[in-house]
């Protein structure tokens, strides 16, 4: 078996075009000189010329792969501008992203409790466990926990590993 590994980021917009796959057209937002014209350009021709499916999917994984660049073009925000906003919001992309602000929307609240009941910081570790047991359990157990244990079992419960 024979790799080859394809520097797309030292490619032009032209040459990743002159291809002539779809395929190729999803790495466009990391071509050395992709711009917004470029990139609503190549939305455009995926558009024309691919199902609506497969149009779907690559406009995904070219959202996606806008938001890895490092270089920090506004590019991704294009790609999704030119995507039907339903398309953007059903991607396990958005969903996991969405899950974990949720999930930091919950922890600042809980932590500062527990902070306030246990009248210290909380440790690295007992932040880790924190963020476990409200991925275990929920957010509305843990808060009970702040208000039904004293601070001495409150401590002992972010220290176990069992958290029933």
């Amino acid at each position: 078996m024979h790799y080859r590994i394809e520097a797309v980021y030292q490619r032009t917009v032209a040459e990743l075009e002159a291809r002539g796959s779809p395929f190729w057209l999803v790495f466009v937002p990391l071509a050395v000189d992709a711009d917004r014209a470029k990139i609503m350009r190549v939305v455009g021709a995926l558009r024309a010329q691919a199902s609506r499916r497969a149009f779907d999917e690559l406009g995904v994984a070219m959202a996606v792969l806008a938001e890895a660049d490092r270089r920090r073009r506004g590019l991704a925000d294009v790609v999704r501008s030119l995507l039907p906003r339903e398309l953007v919001m059903q991607s396990s992309i958005y969903k996991e992203g969405k899950e974990q602000g949720r999930l930091e929307g919950q922890l600042e609240p809980l932590a500062h409790q527990f902070e306030r009941r246990l009248g210290r910081a909380l440790t690295p570790e007992e932040r880790s466990r924190l963020i476990a047991r409200v991925q275990e359990l929920g957010a509305m157990p843990v808060s009970d926990v702040v208000l039904d244990l004293s601070r001495e079992d409150l401590a002992a419960w972010l220290t176990t590993t069992n958290a029933h």
